[in-house]
């Protein structure tokens, strides 16, 4: 029997090794005919890649940043194996000659008014190259000559930022980012950081990216590197996950055995136990992979479970059987004693624990329905472990003659109580009052960033995010099939009060044929000249301007001049009006060579555009990829349920992580309110059976619920709240505690 136990685990662990796995993806949480998991595996069809992985660089010179983005692109570019289209900016070319195509109508007619009116006094101007031959042919009175003497006057009171007076063409893109006057490089900046994204296309990547930014930030050591995105979240989701269960299953053997040993006053007895508890653990790991394959957030903590429940069968085996050695029974007899009082007890305990868990299985949640398996089918591998080895085990260590009843732990305690049942009660009606009153402050935490550890690196990325950028990382994404449809899509959503902005390679696409109204633009400017650097002269030399500032029209902007020219000496007049005249003229200089260059065709099309917006933003058949940013935090329940409501009533079919999230989290809560139920039932039920009298299973159910009460009560004092981690508790405490009361009324009759 031993051999075939360990030669049992060794195999069972085998095939645990070779079919279990664990993933972060929410996807694997519902199942797979979910509406919510068909438009996820649809978006994924058609683009193939998981989200953008996210490095913040702060602090510093933006020359630096944009140094330090720049020198992490080319390292990212380097591994193509694991990041795919890493980005800082984006090239525009066309934007230097084609950009007035992105103008409406009204814009490019009143540009085109605006310089066919202003020609009389602008082209004297351009010419010459100086101040002087505006105040001669001065503008008409108007908002633009008040903001040319209002940029005077700031100049000559040593203010010397400049604020263009003329109105630039600025076309909308759509998409977020700083485009520099006269560049056209879009950068993902975010206030004052600077952004680079990259996709990743390996399970090693958010390490490869670690590592990536380790040797840039040595160049850079004034700037700082935050990683964030939800590749890195769910990086760091998944090694807490997976070394939380791990060092919670360890802990649990160890503090279990502790107890064993102090409970017993022996140590080789206890060892027995927790042995058969591993081969009944190394069977559940095995039909884990065999039956369900992947473990997720929800069942990874399943082994962790699994040992609290376990050990019960094997205390109340031990005690028993010992009880019946000390009784004067020899080994045989006494383990024949054990299993038909014991062991049946143990068994109504496992069967109901096991119910609890498999109502889960009615539920469409799919990773709460494979918790309910492997941890209903775990539980009976448990008992059927303890029943099978145990025995064995004792008689292979026990080979008969008296046995001396040894002190147990705890039992001065138990007798001291069970002479007091009065003042145990009032304490237990007192204690269930207390925590009845704090039950109320339970309620469900919705918002996964509560179950990162505080000072988590993904967690410290994803409230920078949502500093600089104003919303969080996670993403909604709709499929449109057109460029019309995509624009139709695109203007919907962005009147939504719950949207932040709305990003699609379609409003790159001009849609309409601006031709003549450009043409008439840069008609109107090409007979204007550029105008040549304006000369140095003097302060006595500029003074001389007095006349000519004393014949501009009067206004509040030329008295406020005239003003401010009469406090000034030669010098601080020189060296204003010198300011104003240089950035003035490199001002209308860049403007006109800009609209110069412009043309009124060919139109812009998807193949003027870059290829890696072009991969990030058009999927496999020819699909636009529209990105939705909510607005507020959606991390928690009602910020998301409104973005969620009022997207799908622009696309039904819109996803990602938002969606997934809501719609997984709504069913989990479901899932575990309407099994606790059913599983509360069939647990009745077969109370019943076991006792066959109303009586007798009320009382073995009574002490259950009156734990379970307790037990929320205690949570609402302390301040901890339910979440996706811990709902089950619900669950497990239907079943964990239920063997207790049969034991006691079995000794009891």
């Amino acid at each position: 029997m031993l051999l075939a136990g360990l030669i049992s685990a060794v195999l069972a662990g085998f095939v645990a090794t070779r079919t279990l796995s664990f993933t972060t993806d929410r996807t694997q949480l519902l199942r797979p005919d979910d509406p919510a998991q068909l438009d996820y595996q649809a978006l994924k069809n058609e683009f193939g890649a998981a989200p953008d992985m996210l490095v913040w660089i702060q602090r510093g010179e933006p020359s630096d940043r944009e140094a330090a983005a720049q020198a992490l692109v080319a390292r990212l570019q380097q591994d193509p194996q694991d990041f795919s289209d890493p980005a800082g900016w984006v090239d525009l070319p066309f934007l230097s000659d084609r950009a007035l195509l992105y103008l409406s109508p009204d814009e490019l007619a009143r540009m085109a008014e605006e310089f066919e009116r202003d020609r009389p006094w602008m082209a004297p101007l351009l010419e010459a190259g100086r101040l002087e031959e505006m105040l001669r042919h001065p503008p008409p009175p108007g908002p633009q000559m008040d903001a040319v003497l209002g940029q005077l006057v700031l100049f000559l009171q040593g203010k010397s930022e400049y604020r263009s007076p003329f109105e630039h063409p600025h076309p909308d893109l759509g998409f977020s980012g700083d485009r520099k006057p006269g560049q056209t490089r879009i950068y993902t900046t975010r206030g004052e950081a600077h952004l680079v994204l990259a996709r990743p296309n390996s399970t090693r990547a958010v390490d490869a990216l670690e590592k990536a930014v380790e040797q840039v930030r040595a160049s850079y050591p004034g700037l700082t590197f935050t990683l964030g995105g939800e590749p890195v979240l769910r990086a760091q989701e998944t090694h807490d996950a997976i070394h939380g269960a791990m060092f919670c299953t360890v802990l649990s053997i160890l503090l279990c055995n502790l107890l064993f040993v102090l409970g017993f006053g022996q140590v080789k007895r206890p060892q027995l136990a927790i042995f058969c508890l591993l081969i009944g653990l190394a069977w559940a790991f095995a039909v884990a992979g065999l039956l369900v394959g992947q473990l997720n957030l929800i069942t990874v903590n399943f082994p962790a479970v699994l040992v609290g429940l376990g050990v019960d069968f094997g205390i109340h085996w031990l005690f028993r059987y010992q009880e019946e050695r000390c009784n004067g029974l020899e080994p045989l007899p006494a383990m024949e004693r054990t299993m038909a009082t014991t062991g049946v007890e143990n068994f109504t305990g496992a069967l109901a624990t096991s119910v609890a868990f498999l109502a889960l299985q009615f539920t469409h949640f799919r990773a709460a329905s494979q918790l309910g398996l492997i941890s209903g089918l775990g539980v009976m591998l448990a008992f059927i472990a303890m029943a099978t080895f145990l025995p064995t085990l004792l008689f292979m260590v026990d080979r008969g003659g008296p046995v001396k009843r040894r002190p147990r732990f705890f039992l001065d305690t138990e007798h001291w109580l069970s002479q007091r049942p009065g003042a145990v009660l009032l304490t237990a009606v007192v204690f269930s009052l207390g925590c009845a009153f704090y039950v109320p402050r339970i309620h469900f935490d919705y918002n996964l960033l509560h179950m990162q550890v505080a000072n988590a690196p993904a967690l410290k990325a994803e409230q920078l995010s949502q500093k600089l950028s104003g919303h969080t990382s996670l993403t909604a994404f709709s499929l449109a099939k057109s460029q019309s449809e995509a624009l139709e899509l695109v203007a919907r959503l962005r009147a939504l009060p719950s949207v932040e902005s709305v990003e699609c390679i379609a409003t790159l696409l001009p849609t309409r044929d601006a031709g003549p109204e450009v043409q008439r633009v840069v008609s109107a400017v090409a007979e204007l000249p550029i105008p040549p650097a304006p000369p140095h002269r003097t302060g006595v030399e500029l003074q001389a301007l007095e006349p000519l500032f004393r014949k501009l029209p009067h206004s509040q902007r030329s008295d406020e001049l005239h003003a401010t020219l009469e406090t000034l000496g030669p010098g601080q007049i020189e060296q204003g009006i010198e300011g104003f005249e240089k950035a003035l003229f490199d001002d209308l200089r860049g403007s006109l060579t800009f609209l110069k260059a412009q043309k009124a065709a060919p139109p812009i099309t998807l193949d003027d555009l870059p290829e890696t917006l072009r991969q990030r933003n058009l999927g496999r058949t020819g699909q636009f990829l529209i990105r939705i940013y909510p607005r507020g935090d959606v991390w928690e329940r009602p910020a998301l349920e409104v973005f969620v409501r009022e997207v799908q009533s622009v696309d039904p079919h819109v996803t990602g992580s938002p969606v997934l999230i809501y719609r997984y989290l709504g069913e989990l809560t479901k899932a575990y309110s309407v099994s606790w139920r059913n599983a509360l039932a069939v647990i009745c039920l077969i109370l019943l059976v076991h006792f066959r009298s109303v009586k007798l299973a009320a009382l073995a159910l009574f002490p259950k619920l009156l734990g379970v009460l307790w037990m929320l009560g205690l949570m609402g004092a302390a301040g901890v709240l339910f979440n996706p981690a811990n709902f089950m508790a619900l669950q497990l405490t239907l079943g964990i505690g239920l063997v207790f009361g049969v034991h006691v009324i079995h000794n009891a009759r």
